[in-house]
């Protein structure tokens, strides 16, 4: 694979809420435990020994630019921060010239084989890895990438997957893509809250199998975590749980991110809670989403306080368009009732349900 250059494009949704669940936008946000969107398109390179991996991120982020030059920086991994991406990818590929050329969005999870990829690589084609309607990747060759980069620097991508942008020039210039979906795919393209809320919850059956935090497989930057510990009053079933946490109450059919604690009488059903929350003793969090939180806090106290109710009353089967989502930063307070289908950007503004969780 020294022969292939892999480009992850961070171009964020910058006014999306989903955006706005995590600290450093969608690349940065949790999917199925400790790993983000990013490091699923950083893993499949590195688990495909490509030595040529860049990251360009169009939003400027210091968040992201921190990520990557921590661990990722040490497996090789170049970072780029310009708005203008055409403009990125010709001088990531003047650095580290590659006789082929993979771009993907970081701003959407997704696992395949780099290298069945490769196999079934045309040499005069645009190869494109799709799942239905949905676009992952493009593989192209050099001299393809080097005339369609000429013709297309100038030009500014929007915001989002930058893979649909790019695509319907490529093809205009080159011909119809070449579709290949590898052995194993896996994929995901939320683009709204309750998108989200509803791809991770519908994967917790899978996740193990695929992504188990103990599997060899999975390379991450994210090294020497201490374990995760459960509390003996604790009752935790069907949950993922990732490294740093501490639960000491009852959780079903979750998600636990990194760097939780979850208090002894609190409960969490149905939620997909992000790194660096403290859930306080008497807490109820059903059917919903809590968004990332300075890790800071739980030393400076709670995020979500004793008695407070988040998300839908009903017990069972995941909320469908009654899911709640509480926003980055955002401390709930004591004894607070956030119904179902509310998206809570600071508390006591809440935003219009239905249309913007879709």
């Amino acid at each position: 694979m020294a022969d292939t250059l892999a480009v992850f494009i961070c171009a964020g949704l910058d006014n999306s809420m989903l955006s706005k669940l995590a600290f450093g936008g969608m690349p940065m946000l949790p999917f199925g435990g400790r790993m983000r969107f990013i490091d699923y398109a950083l893993n499949n390179a590195v688990l495909a020994k490509a030595d040529a991996v860049s990251v360009i991120d169009g939003t400027s982020s210091s968040v992201v630019a921190e990520y990557c030059s921590g661990g990722w920086r040490a497996r090789g991994v170049r970072y780029y921060a310009e708005r203008n991406i055409c403009s990125a990818l010709m001088q990531a590929f003047h650095d580290r010239s590659a006789a082929r050329v993979l771009i993907v969005s970081a701003d959407a999870p997704a696992y395949f084989d780099i290298k069945a990829v490769r196999s079934a690589h045309a040499e005069r084609k645009v190869n494109l890895i799709a799942q239905g309607k949905e676009r992952y990747a493009v593989s192209l060759s050099q001299r393809l990438f080097s005339d369609a980069m000429k013709k297309m620097y100038r030009q500014e991508l929007p915001s989002g997957n930058v893979i649909d942008a790019l695509v319907p020039p490529l093809e205009r210039e080159f011909g119809a893509a070449n579709a290949v979906v590898p052995k194993g795919f896996f994929g995901a393209r939320p683009s709204s809250v309750y998108q989200y809320y509803r791809a991770v919850i519908d994967r917790i059956p899978h996740f193990q199998n695929i992504y188990a935090y103990t599997s060899r497989e999975i390379a991450t930057w994210i090294v020497h975590e201490p374990e995760s510990h459960i509390e003996r009053s604790a009752n935790v079933e069907r949950t993922i749980v990732a490294d740093s946490d501490r639960i000491g109450g009852d959780v079903s059919s979750s998600v636990i991110a990194g760097h939780v604690v979850i208090e002894k009488g609190a409960s969490v059903v149905n939620s997909i809670i992000l790194p660096g929350n403290v859930i306080a003793r008497g807490a109820s969090i059903v059917n919903a989403v809590i968004g990332e939180n300075d890790a800071s806090a739980q030393k400076s106290g709670k995020t979500v306080h004793e008695n407070a109710h988040i998300g839908a009353a009903c017990k069972g089967a995941p909320g469908k368009d009654d899911a709640a989502a509480v926003l980055a930063g955002v401390i709930v307070p004591r004894n607070a009732r956030i119904p179902g289908g509310s998206i809570i950007t600071a508390y006591g503004a809440r935003e219009s349900t239905k249309e913007e969780m879709e």
